[in-house]
């Protein structure tokens, strides 16, 4: 299988970038080069050169103290983190980095916040939220899986074109899946992922 290579980026990359870009396309001998290099000219800062050090040799950190976590990462460091076994939580972080918890290796809570938190904003569609929240059946009771289990009892009730059913789950109590800063019920959201009733 060829080694992945990351992306070309525009300009000139900087250390980090390079050091990580060389050790995705399995080059790790000239990764580790370049992170001595860099630090001995002075374009890699201690806490910088300390993580990518971790990253290149995992054996460095066998019965060492976590990192510190940083107030305001790039989107480099946060997969540098991920990468040496401390991920960081992104509810935090600026919104861009919750895109990083759509991905299929986070945790379903944490891909459902996530995407509560883009949808609000209209960064990612309705559908798939909605398709966030129907993955599976509720792992617990509360806060995020009481929204779980109302968009499912409403989404089971569209299906089957019980009214009362879906009347109750539009209802105070049911309309859980509502947050009070939301405009709900939302016509698009519903529209986009279930069926009309007959």
């Amino acid at each position: 299988m060829p080694a992945r290579r990351c992306a070309k980026p525009p300009g000139r990359p900087t250390f980090p970038a390079r050091i990580f870009c060389l050790a995705r396309g399995g080059d790790w001998n000239a990764a580790a080069l370049t992170l001595s290099t860099g630090e001995a000219l002075g374009h890699i800062d201690a806490e910088t050169g300390t993580l990518l050090a971790r990253f290149l040799d995992p054996e460095l950190a066998d019965g060492a103290e976590d990192l510190p976590l940083p107030a305001r990462p790039s989107p480099l460091v946060l997969r540098l983190m991920e990468a040496v076994g401390q991920p960081m939580p992104t509810t935090t972080l600026p919104l861009a980095f919750a895109q990083s918890d759509l991905r299929s290796n986070s945790g379903w809570k944490t891909r459902i916040e996530a995407g509560e938190r883009l949808a609000r904003t209209g960064a990612i569609g309705p559908n798939l939220l909605l398709g966030l929240y129907t993955e599976r059946g509720p792992a617990a009771s509360g806060g995020v899986w009481d929204r779980v289990a109302a968009v499912q009892a409403l989404e089971a009730a569209l299906a089957a074109s019980d009214m009362d059913a879906v009347a109750r789950a539009l209802s105070p109590p049911g309309r859980r899946w509502c947050r009070p800063s939301w405009r709900c019920p939302s016509p698009s959201f519903m529209a986009s992922g279930w069926p009309r009733c007959r």
